[in-house]
């Protein structure tokens, strides 16, 4: 069995999430390691830029936050239910790179007005 240190896996978190520009994609299904869930479309929706924290030790694993809220506007449709979110290297296409479930699913109507909120989006590595 092997594992990484806590130093190594803060240089991965930095490198693989706070060297670049990465977007935050909303999803219907779970988008899973191979990338094929059903990602929101339409009615204004759009990817949008996340920035996350510096790396901290919690309960001895590594891990890193949106450090802002991730605002992506009203939108102007029934979008579905978003359950879960991954993060891109692109606005369009590009690859997942990270992914999960949000706490509390939300059911998108037109008019809503979407806001992911500091801190919701969290990446381990142990």
């Amino acid at each position: 069995m092997s594992a990484l240190s806590n130093v190594h896996a803060s240089t991965l978190l930095n490198t693989s999430l706070r060297s670049g520009t990465y977007y935050l994609a909303l999803f219907l299904t779970d988008p899973t390691a191979s990338g094929t869930g059903t990602e929101v479309s339409g009615g204004g929706y759009a990817r949008k830029i996340i920035n996350f924290s510096a790396p901290s030790l919690v309960s001895g694993k590594e891990q890193v936050s949106n450090s802002a809220p991730v605002d992506f506007g009203t939108l102007t449709a029934d979008l579905g239910t978003v359950a879960y979110w991954g993060i891109y290297d692109a606005l369009t296409a590009g690859n997942l790179l990270w992914y999960g479930s949000f706490t509390r699913s939300k059911n998108v109507l037109n008019g809503d007005a979407i806001t992911v909120s500091a801190g919701a989006i969290v990446c381990t590595l142990a």
